[in-house]
C-alpha cells in the first residue's frame, strides 16, 4: 500500500527538522571545544620539586553554560581545585587516573599525565579531561533543546544562545548574561515588530528553508 503524499511530506519535513537539529547539537558541542568560547581557563601557584615535577597547582574553569548546560544543571559550571599532576601511576586503583568530577568537594587531586611534557602540555591535557566528563549528558541536553526548538517552530531562539555564546567571549558569565537580554531584544523585536516583508525578514526565513 502506497503512503498518502501528504503523509511523506510530513515525514520528510520531520526528518529534515531531526537533521537540523543534529547538526546544531554537534556544531554546539564543537564550539565547547574552543577556549574562551566553551570555557575558560586559569591555573597559578605551581610549585615544582626537586624531581622537576609540577605539583600543588591551582586551577579554575568556567564552562559557558550556553554550550555546557549539563554542566551546570549538575553543580559544575565552574570548578577551582588544587591538581598534582603526577608522572607515575597511582598505587593504589582508587586514586584517579584522570580527572574524576565526584571528587571536586575534596579540593585536591591527584592526575596521571603523559611523563615528559611540558606544563602547558600538562594543563592541556588535564583540561581536556574536565572538558569531556560529563559529554555524554550534555549531549543529550544540547539535543533535547535543538529538538524542542524544532518541534515548537521557534528557530528564533538561536538568535538568544549565539549572542549568549559570544557574550561568553567578550566577558564571560557577565557576558552572557547581558548578550542574552540583548538576544532576547533582538528576537522579540523579530517576531513582533519587523514586517514579515521586510528584508532581513525574507532573507533570514530563507537561510532556514
Amino acid at each position: 500500500m502506497e503512503m498518502p503524499s501528504k503523509t511523506r511530506a510530513y515525514l520528510a519535513k520531520g526528518f529534515k527538522k531531526l537533521i537540523f537539529a543534529v547538526a546544531m547539537t554537534f556544531l554546539f558541542l564543537l564550539l565547547g571545544l574552543f577556549g574562551n568560547i566553551g570555557y575558560s581557563s586559569d591555573w597559578s601557584n605551581k610549585t615544582v620539586t626537586s624531581n622537576k615535577e609540577y605539583r600543588n597547582v591551582e586551577l579554575s574553569i568556567t564552562y559557558n553554560p550556553i554550550l555546557y548546560p549539563f554542566y551546570w544543571i549538575t553543580g559544575n559550571g565552574h570548578i577551582s581545585l588544587t591538581v598534582n599532576p603526577s608522572r607515575n601511576a597511582p598505587q593504589s586503583s582508587s586514586e584517579p587516573h584522570l580527572f574524576d568530577p565526584h571528587l571536586i568537594e575534596k579540593g585536591s587531586q591527584n592526575v596521571v599525565v603523559t611523563p615528559f611534557r611540558s606544563f602547558a602540555e600538562i594543563c592541556e591535557e588535564i583540561v581536556i579531561a574536565m572538558l569531556i566528563w560529563g559529554i555524554y549528558g550534555n549531549l543529550f541536553v544540547l539535543l533535547t533543546i535543538t529538538i524542542a526548538i524544532e518541534i515548537l517552530r521557534l528557530r528564533v531562539l538561536y538568535i538568544i544562545l549565539f549572542s549568549g555564546i559570544i557574550g561568553f567571549f567578550i566577558a564571560e558569565i557577565i557576558g552572557t548574561i547581558i548578550s542574552l537580554l540583548i538576544g532576547i531584544i533582538l528576537a522579540t523585536i523579530y517576531m513582533l515588530k519587523l514586517p514579515k516583508n521586510n528584508m532581513f525578514v525574507r532573507y533570514w526565513s530563507s537561510l532556514w528553508k
